[in-house]
Order: structure tokens, then C-alpha cells, then sequence
């Protein structure tokens, strides 16, 4: 992953004397993205060593996600709300059956079968069932506005305290997980790392990476707008699809390499908590941003073929917890819908 970081400086290249190819400048973006938000991940995973179980798990949930929550804060301020819905359904999606899927498979290629503690699997379903259904119960009222015969125009404004609510319940989990019941969250493979980064170099990887986030993520969003119109590809494709996975390469990079140790209870812990943090954390805060870039606040509004595709995610995850033993077969199966899904995205946006 560190050659494709050279692709950094060609994107920067590209932004500034290339910046009337749009298409070429989202390319290029869009590949800086990926090695970026792996290196995000992978520093911070340093840093959680030197730091402990507590501030390092904050860490992890905040620099997971922060380069998809940098590139939707700058999609918020072009007023590009339809992507950023879109980028935060596919973040989900992405987390829940891709990351799972590849954790799976890649782990099942070395070992006939991998076992994960099937008890904090099954907690972190139920809390991503609660989680998708706080983030969707605005667009849920809002098809029955849809039907009555006097709907209330003003029903979205419930946005900031659904948003509220959730970020509470984020705050929760963080609670539960690194202090009253952070027993239940650890891997039963424990592997020390020899080659742990020192603090004062992830600190300063995780600044620099940051910083490279931020004005590519600029770019990207400068771009999007155009290449939408003369690519013909559909802002909900977009964010469900190629923002999501970009956003996610730091959990899959992350959770690929639990896997790869044997350690798919974390590996899993890593992909189903990702679903977890974009309800519960990425979405609030974006409506909290919301308030002060761009020229509307966002609400939560979801189309209903989106509610849907949340509801089977979430369906085939905690069906998923319910074994505790996994194989290549069933990554390559979770990898298979979620491609079924991706492709009924960009069939139904044409």
C-alpha cells in the first residue's frame, strides 16, 4: 500500500495544472483516497498502542472514519445533499458485508476455518440494528407523511434531535465497549507487534495524512459536480458506492489484516463497528456541521429503496453473528451481495 502512496503527489499534480479535466482530477483523487485512508488507519493503530485500551479506542473511531467525514463535510458545503445521504447508506453497506466479506475470505484463503467470538458479534448486530434504525426512522415518517392526507411540512425539522439521540447513543457505546464491558470486545488472539510505530511518528503520520484528506477531499468535491453531468454517472452511485469504499479503506485495510492474523473476532469487531460509528457518529455530526457550511441543513431523509437496502444489510449480518465460525465460502458470499447491491444502486440511478 505504500508504492500507491505516490499517487498522492500526482493527484496534487493533477488539481493544479490539469484542473479543467474534472474527470481526471475525481480519477486521481479517487486513488490518492484509498492509500491515504489506509495509512490513516494504520497510524492509528500506533498511536492506540502507546496511548491505552480507552483513548486509543476514541482514536480509532474518529481517524477510522475521518476521511469519509472529511470528504462529505466538503460535499455539505457545495450543497451536495444527496450524495452525502448516499455516502452515508454506503458506509454501512461498505462496513457490514464488504469489509466482512474480504476480512472473511481473505483469512478463510489461509485457514480451513476461522472462529470468532460469536457473543460480541451478536451485540454489535443488535446495536447496529438499533443504530440503522435511529438513522432511519425520519425517512421511515416521512413515507407516511407521504400518504396522509395532511403531511406536515415541518416533521424534518425532528433532524438535530434524532441526530442528538444518536450521537448519544454513540457515546454510550463507547462506554460500553472501553470500559464497563471492553472484555467482551477484545480478540482472543492477542499478538504483540514488534514493529509498533514510536508515538511521536504516528502523530505526525496521522497530521500529515490528515492534511493530504483535506485538500484532496476538496478536489474530489470540486469535481464531482462535473463529472456527474458529463460522465453520466448518478450522485447517489457516487456516495453509496465509490465515496463509501474510499471512506472505508482504513477499516478494511485494518480488519483484512486481523484476518490474515487469525483474528477475525477483531476483524469483524473492526467492519461491524465501522457500520456502528457512520449511524452513530458520522451521520450526527454532519448534521451538526450541517448548521454552518453550506446554505441548508441536512436532514435525514433517506429514499425508501435506501431504508430497505439498510434493513437486509442489517438482516444479513445478524445472521451472520448468530455461527461464530467462518470460511472462505462466506466472505465470497457477503462479497456477492454486496456486488448484487452496488449493481442495483447503478441500475436504479440510470
Amino acid at each position: 500500500m505504500r508504492w500507491f502512496l505516490l499517487l498522492v503527489p500526482a493527484a496534487i499534480g493533477v488539481t493544479l495544472f490539469a484542473s479543467d479535466h474534472p474527470l481526471l482530477v475525481f480519477i486521481m483523487c479517487v486513488l490518492a483516497l484509498i492509500p491515504l485512508a489506509a495509512t490513516l488507519g494504520e497510524a492509528t493503530e500506533h498511536v492506540a498502542a502507546h496511548v491505552g485500551s480507552s483513548i486509543g479506542g476514541l482514536l480509532n473511531a474518529t481517524f477510522g472514519n475521518l476521511a469519509e467525514l472529511i470528504i462529505l463535510t466538503a460535499m455539505l458545503a457545495r450543497g451536495l445533499h444527496e450524495i452525502v445521504l448516499a455516502g452515508i447508506l454506503g458506509g454501512i453497506l461498505v462496513n457490514a458485508l464488504f469489509a466482512s466479506g474480504l476480512s472473511m475470505m481473505v483469512g478463510g484463503l489461509r485457514r480451513h476455518v476461522q472462529e470468532y467470538n460469536r457473543g460480541s458479534a451478536r451485540d454489535m448486530a443488535t446495536l447496529l440494528s438499533i443504530a440503522a434504525f435511529g438513522l432511519a426512522v425520519i425517512s421511515v415518517i416521512e413515507i407516511r407523511q407521504a400518504d396522509s392526507a395532511t403531511p406536515n411540512a415541518h416533521f424534518t425539522h425532528g433532524t438535530p434531535t434524532i441526530a442528538a439521540l444518536l450521537f448519544g447513543g454513540y457515546l454510550l457505546f463507547l462506554f460500553y465497549s472501553m470500559y464497563t464491558h471492553k472484555d467482551l470486545f477484545e480478540s482472543r488472539r492477542e499478538e504483540s507487534e514488534p514493529d509498533t510505530w514510536s508515538l511521536k511518528r504516528g502523530l505526525l503520520v496521522l497530521v500529515a495524512v490528515t492534511v493530504f484528506v483535506v485538500y484532496i477531499s476538496e478536489a474530489l468535491s470540486g469535481a464531482i459536480e462535473s463529472v456527474v453531468s458529463t460522465a453520466g454517472l448518478n450522485e447517489s452511485f457516487i456516495g453509496a458506492v465509490v465515496i463509501a469504499i474510499i471512506g472505508g479503506a482504513a477499516e478494511m485495510a485494518s480488519a483484512v489484516r486481523a484476518a490474515m492474523k487469525d483474528r477475525l473476532d477483531l476483524a469483524l469487531s473492526i467492519s461491524m463497528g465501522g457500520s456502528v460509528q457512520i449511524a452513530l457518529f458520522v451521520a450526527p455530526v454532519l448534521v451538526f456541521i450541517s448548521y454552518f457550511v453550506g446554505t441548508t441543513p441536512l436532514d435525514l431523509v433517506f429514499r425508501p429503496g435506501a431504508v430497505v437496502l439498510m434493513f437486509f444489510s442489517v438482516v444479513i449480518m445478524a445472521q451472520l453473528a448468530s455461527d461464530g465460525r467462518s470460511t472462505w465460502f462466506k466472505g465470497a458470499l457477503l462479497l456477492v451481495i454486496y456486488t448484487i447491491l452496488a449493481a442495483a444502486i447503478y441500475l436504479a440511478t440510470q
